[in-house]
């Protein structure tokens, strides 16, 4: 195959694409000028020997590429001038023969935010081609009407892989496709990651359309000027617009905020539930655990949350209890501390605390109760003194009963019991029959 090198560098044994069928194929020779080659330099006329692949496999315009770079397309934004000497006005859905490099390819033309274009205007078209294409964003082309031959116009392509057929009058699409004529690389970031949020630097680059070396330096740019921010300390954070982590902020913090007004005995939210709830308020259409993590790691790096692993709160936020609430939550603590291996049931503990499970629920938040297998409840150090002295007496014997730990504690069966199932579940201890091992 002959034509030009536009980008990049070959050599000599590499693999390539033929496109757009997307047949493989490796370079077996290179020839400039007539002269055998090892490389070929961009800009620069060559003759590629292909292996891997037939001649009749190769059409006129087909494109060479390195493998997974270039992609094909069957619509297409662009702008557009139609010439002064035009025969007449370019309407929405005429069809034209679209020249790009040496591919010719019919294709269906869409006004974008006009009605028709007169000769010697300038405006924003969609091309539907009739076969694949393979252009990048810069590309020059032209349109010519096919019968009776006349040549309409010109223009480059702003989009060779729009995400869908727009909306004509869609000022969104306007807008993106002025700022993509214009060619400022890092409005064109900022307005991709406006539109797709928390996308990572790679996913920022493709989507952007941009050669790579710009969008990375314009992405460094930005970085570097706080006007974009990752979120998350990987080797692919994800990336957000100043505006849209404000808005991400501010939902989370009134999240948590009306969450405290309806819960102000509650320490914090369950972060699952935080997480469901953000999502729906997000511009995202799923909220994954690492993204979410990420948007809370910088919310307490900003001092918004206050958080550990199973709760998130406003920061700022203590509970705060009247004084009859804080001597019922007294009370009950007293009543585990007389009996320390025989404690008050659940019910006795809710019937002390007036039914206020809230209260209960902020005692083992706090950690000064633990609920553990069977229901049962204990202070925190309570629990933590039977444990040890399982183990220690286990150790030394080798091995335990349930009589034994009852008797060990004169408590009864029913905490000797809840106590070694709970031992059981933490993986501190196995039963084999009648008795309790260490593991």
């Amino acid at each position: 195959v002959t034509g030009t090198l536009l980008d990049g560098q070959v050599a000599v044994g590499d693999a390539v694409e033929l496109l757009p069928a997307g047949h493989s194929a490796r370079i077996r020779g290179l020839q400039t000028h007539k002269q055998q080659v090892q490389e070929g330099q961009p800009g620069s006329r060559l003759a590629i020997n292909l292996s891997g692949i037939d001649t009749d496999q190769i059409n006129r315009g087909d494109v060479v590429a390195k493998p997974d770079t270039l992609h094909s397309t069957l619509l297409i934004d662009v702008h557009f001038r139609l010439l002064a000497d035009a025969p007449r006005a370019l309407l929405h859905n005429q069809r034209v023969d679209f020249f790009c490099g040496a591919a010719e390819i019919p294709a269906t033309v869409r006004l974008l935010g006009i009605e028709s274009l007169e000769p010697g205007q300038e405006g924003w078209l969609q091309l539907r081609l009739q076969r694949p294409a393979v252009v990048v964003s810069g590309d020059h082309y032209i349109l010519r009407q096919p019968s009776p031959s006349a040549t309409l116009g010109g223009g480059i392509v702003l989009s060779p892989h729009p995400r869908r057929r727009w909306r004509r009058f869609d000022p969104k699409v306007l807008a993106r496709l002025a700022t993509l004529a214009k060619g400022a690389p890092d409005e064109i970031l900022l307005q991709t990651l406006g539109r797709q949020p928390f996308l990572t630097s790679t996913a920022l680059l493709s989507q952007s359309e941009l050669d790579l070396e710009t969008a990375q330096s314009a992405l460094d740019e930005l970085l570097a000027a706080g006007a974009i921010l990752p979120l998350g300390s990987g080797n692919e954070p994800a990336l957000v617009t100043v505006a849209i982590w404000q808005q991400t902020a501010q939902h989370l913090t009134q999240l948590l905020d009306h969450y405290h007004e309806q819960a102000p005995l509650r320490r914090g939210m369950a972060r699952g539930e935080v997480r469901s709830r953000l999502q729906t308020l997000l511009p995202v259409t799923d909220l994954p655990v690492r993204l979410f993590n990420a948007i809370v790691e910088k919310a307490l790096a900003e001092a918004l949350v206050g958080a550990d692993d199973s709760v998130l709160w406003c920061n700022g936020f203590t509970v705060s209890l009247t004084l009859e609430q804080q001597m019922l939550l007294d009370h009950v603590v007293a009543s585990f501390a007389q009996a320390p291996f025989a404690p008050p049931s659940e019910a006795d503990v809710l019937r002390a605390l007036g039914n206020q499970s809230e209260l209960l629920d902020l005692l083992l938040e706090r950690g000064q109760l633990v609920r553990i297998s069977g229901g049962l409840l204990f202070r925190q150090e309570d629990f933590a003194e039977m444990v040890a002295q399982v183990r220690t007496a286990a150790e030394a014997q080798g091995s335990i009963t349930l009589a034994q730990v009852r008797d060990l504690f004169d408590t009864s069966r029913k905490y000797a019991q809840g106590l070694l199932e709970e031992m059981d579940a933490r993986r501190i201890t196995r039963r084999d029959g009648d008795i309790r091992v260490l593991r």
